[in-house]
């Protein structure tokens, strides 16, 4: 899969993403923690107001990326996966996954796996925001066909492996998993997190805001 495929991510809707952000409680200097991954989001997700905040941590696996994020204002950043958090890194009210990032879920097992690991170091109020698109509405005859095939090995629809290229620099194979709405709340079936809405934009990108289900006393 080429990055092409990916060149959404250059187009992010602002208007989403404020209004995504709007949500994460930013007056009330909640700890929030905001999962970065690629370099062209870097920042775009956090106000300044919330990125200088000392309740606000940025974590990525790219060193050059938390650079960024600290000449943004940044004070706490750790240079790791999101599958590595832990409480470590202390107790969120909100973790933010914007610019796609929400398809760091990969595929069923490791989103569920990711979905757990997440409950560990959130409090009982938590939600999670975090932004991706509905890999369904397309009629391009390649992505359909790359649907199909991934359902023929019993893959979900919107599973990608991706790595980036530029220039003489090529990063590692991760994997991504792109889902629509109905899809997401199969994915949190069994889990201590539920879809409570989302943001729709004019194309397939959407925002999920994702609640801790014990924050509303909800049930499966």
């Amino acid at each position: 899969m080429t990055m092409a495929w990916f060149c959404y991510l250059e187009g992010l809707r602002c208007t989403l993403t404020r209004s995504a952000v709007g949500l994460s409680r930013p007056e009330k200097l909640c700890d929030l923690l905001e999962v970065e991954f690629w370099m062209l989001a870097v920042g775009r997700a956090a106000t300044p107001s919330t990125f200088k905040s000392e309740a606000t941590m940025c974590i990525d696996n790219s060193p050059l990326a938390l650079e960024v994020c600290r000449k943004r204002g940044a004070r706490e950043t750790r240079e790791m996966s999101v599958y590595q958090v832990s409480r470590t890194l202390g107790i969120f009210d909100t973790i933010i996954m914007m610019g796609g990032n929400l398809a760091l879920l990969a595929d069923v097992d490791r989103g569920k796996r990711l979905l757990e690991r997440l409950d560990r170091i959130t409090n009982h109020r938590a939600r999670i925001i975090g932004e991706t698109r509905d890999p369904h509405q397309t009629d391009d005859p390649i992505h359909v066909a790359y649907h199909e095939s991934n359902r023929q090995r019993g893959k979900m629809a919107g599973q990608v492996k991706i790595r980036v290229r530029y220039r003489q620099y090529v990063g590692a194979w991760f994997d991504y998993m792109l889902v629509s709405r109905d899809e997401l709340r199969n994915l949190l079936e069994g889990t201590n997190w539920t879809l409570r809405r989302t943001i729709d934009s004019d194309g397939p990108e959407y925002v999920a805001i994702i609640c801790a289900k014990l924050s509303r006393g909800l049930t499966e």
